[in-house]
């Protein structure tokens, strides 16, 4: 699915951050990344996905990912999620892992 080749969402099913499979930095200031908020989005029957913020610990940019779900993931996560958005304050403010210079 697409999205799925960059982040590991399992950790999502714990209410804890995503963690990407490569490394990411800012392409402004080469920063390290903070998960900002993933939040669930179901555009028509068949399409789920849940869009994952991270902020720039350095310059404050902003980026969305949106990583494709299944139907089953969906409606575990929004289960467990006791709606359809995690935020930072539930998690703590955390580098994204995996996230490291190689």
């Amino acid at each position: 699915m697409i999205g799925q080749n960059i982040w590991d969402i399992s950790s999502l099913f714990d209410k804890k951050p995503p963690k990407t499979k490569h490394p990411i930095f800012c392409p402004i200031c080469n920063g390290r990344f903070f998960f900002k908020h993933a939040f669930l989005f179901r555009r028509s029957e068949n399409q789920y996905r849940v869009d994952i913020a991270v902020k720039c610990s350095n310059c404050a940019l902003v980026f969305q990912f949106g990583v494709h779900l299944s139907k089953e993931q969906y409606e575990k996560l929004k289960k467990i999620w006791n709606g359809d958005r995690l935020d930072y304050n539930i998690t703590g403010h955390k580098i994204i892992e995996n996230d490291k210079k190689t």
